[in-house]
């Protein structure tokens, strides 16, 4: 299932995931349609509730962020530099008959899917959160 966003004043969408925020979106979450649970995207290659909770963390310590500093919009924007990648580089005829219907990951870093949990360990707990790829508004 292919999902599509429409924002008026909005042309182009991109899928690029950073912790679960999409790419030029203000305080969007991606989430299952039938459940309405934040859509999360686990390890391929180690437990799937590692990075779960790694996300839920990074967007409880953001929501935080946002209330002592007294923002009200937050979203991730990715620079020009940033081209789109497929989000899973398994070789599966399954995963790549649905590539179309993935969300992408970015070239470089924070934009990539690293499927390391000791580096998004370090990035999603102790990085910065106004990094410069994350913009705050009042």
């Amino acid at each position: 299932m292919r999902t599509f966003i429409r924002i008026e004043g909005l042309e182009r969408i991109d899928e690029r995931l950073r912790s679960g925020l999409i790419d030029g979106i203000p305080h969007f979450r991606a989430v299952d349609d039938d459940r309405g649970e934040p859509l999360t995207f686990g390890y391929i290659n180690a437990s799937w509730t590692l990075r779960a909770d790694l996300t839920a963390q990074y967007v409880c310590r953001l929501l935080n962020h946002m209330d002592r500093h007294g923002h009200r919009v937050v979203y991730p924007k990715a620079d020009a530099s940033v081209k789109a990648q497929p989000f899973m580089s398994l070789s599966s005829g399954y995963v790549q008959r649905a590539q179309a219907h993935l969300p992408k990951q970015g070239s470089h870093a924070p934009w990539q899917v690293k499927s390391n949990y000791l580096y998004d360990l370090l990035t999603l707990r102790l990085a910065r959160l106004e990094d410069g790829v994350i913009t705050f508004e009042k």
